[in-house]
């Protein structure tokens, strides 16, 4: 295995568990569930393949999310700063990359060839079973996010702007809840008195504070 894919799935690999270990703690969306089993299905993946020599075709699948990925995050990034122009120009881009790469590549190039040549003449063995399944699975979740990601195209076109994410009643207000819930939390713990709301299991955020950022 080259040095320069080896280094790159030890990257990926860290940045999953991170993100599956924070899913936990941070804001939950209508789509928490999904987002676990992606996180897990992607670790199982890059493990799978890295441990079976399938790391070729991992790379591709990993550089065909990835470029996605960037065109969100930059667009995200410049509707926090209020570039809304800038921001809607950057989501169309990741629309269209999103198309290209994961419901057209992934499906008809990717997990086709490994249907067509990566089938074992031995006949079906667990662990190729294991990969074609976590590839199947990954394209569902494609399917059903882009169905979120249509929503806000939907309503970019009818109000001129995506005025919060579709996978929540307010991105801003859930984000700086939370933000609130944790400092208070934590001053609390410093301070040496836990309030009532937060003594149940260290809870970051209660629904008094949910209640009255979201008004």
């Amino acid at each position: 295995m080259p040095t320069e894919i080896h280094w790159y799935y030890v990257i990926e690999l860290s940045y999953y568990l991170s993100e599956l270990f924070w899913v936990f703690y941070g804001v939950r969306r209508s789509d928490f569930k999904v987002l676990v089993v992606h996180h897990m299905a992607t670790i199982g993946l890059l493990s799978f393949s890295y441990m079976t020599n399938h790391h070729r075709i991992g790379a591709i699948i990993l550089g065909l999310h990835d470029i996605a990925d960037c065109w969100m995050e930059s667009a995200k990034m410049f509707k926090y700063l209020n570039r809304h122009q800038i921001a809607e120009v950057l989501f169309a881009i990741f629309v269209g990359v999103w198309i290209i790469t994961r419901l057209t590549y992934f499906p008809f190039w990717v997990i086709h060839a490994v249907f067509k040549y990566g089938y074992p003449e031995s006949g079906i063995y667990p662990v190729y079973a294991i990969i074609v399944g976590w590839l199947l699975l990954l394209q569902f979740m494609h399917v059903y996010w882009f169905g979120l990601i249509m929503n806000i195209v939907l309503e970019l076109k009818k109000k001129g702007e995506a005025t919060q994410d579709c996978r929540s009643d307010s991105e801003t207000s859930d984000e700086l809840a939370y933000a609130n819930g944790l400092h208070s939390t934590l001053e609390a713990k410093v301070n040496g008195f836990v309030p009532p709301d937060l003594r149940d299991g260290d809870q970051t955020l209660s629904h008094r504070t949910r209640t009255e950022f979201a008004k």
